[in-house]
């Protein structure tokens, strides 16, 4: 065969080798790189709040004794308030600071330096006093006084923590104890407080040695 024929039968068959490994060689596209979800999941909802299981007091108006009247006393928003037996600033609480309160707040107050006491008799008949501070249905008398006989104090309170009082009727009463060589005829200051509501403000005068039946209320 001539030399020239070989070398054209060669030349196409290296063409054709050749496209054919050029075909078959792929390049892996890139992968798009990989970033990190995240996805906010919403707070669950909050539990709803347990119902209340302290029941709402309340009380009647209050009975009147003889010679005990109905006070509407004035207060100033903001004013410091004072250990008298009064609301001071407004804030509808009684001596805030100075005495305890709660379910039922009775609180005595006066101007002079008398020593008188006061007496709470509950809705089972125990009376509470200078001699007996606790009763059994949870009435405590935190505030003593003795007007000039001591310290010149002159407000006692007598309280039942919140969930405490009984219900049933109360009778408050005070006793002008002694004029300590300082005091006559005293004016006595009376603010009943009722799950946390003011049920009146009154006031009576007491002479030395009396004791006096001020006020009838009843719990329900």
């Amino acid at each position: 065969m001539p030399r020239t024929t070989v070398l054209l039968m060669i030349a196409p068959l290296l063409t054709a080798t050749s496209c054919h490994e050029q075909s078959s060689v792929q390049t892996p596209a890139p992968e798009p790189p990989h970033a990190p979800v995240e996805v906010d999941e919403p707070n669950p909802p909050a539990p709803p709040p347990p119902p209340s299981t302290t029941a709402t007091i309340r009380a009647s108006a209050p009975e009147l004794n003889a010679g005990v009247v109905t006070l509407r006393p004035s207060c100033t928003q903001g004013a410091p308030e004072v250990l008298n037996g009064l609301d001071d600033n407004c804030n509808g609480q009684v001596d805030e600071g100075f005495v305890q309160s709660g379910d039922v707040q009775i609180t005595l107050g006066w101007s002079t330096g008398a020593d008188i006491d006061l007496y709470v008799t509950d809705p089972f008949e125990e009376e509470l006093s200078l001699r007996n501070t606790t009763s059994s249905s949870g009435g405590h008398l935190d505030r003593e006084a003795r007007g000039a006989c001591t310290d010149g104090q002159t407000t006692e309170n007598v309280y039942f923590p919140e969930g405490s009082a009984p219900r049933g009727t109360y009778r408050v009463a005070a006793h002008y104890f002694s004029d300590c060589q300082a005091a006559g005829a005293t004016p006595v200051t009376l603010s009943i407080m009722v799950g946390g509501q003011p049920l009146g403000v009154f006031q009576a005068e007491l002479t030395p040695g009396q004791r006096v039946d001020l006020a009838t209320f009843t719990v329900q």
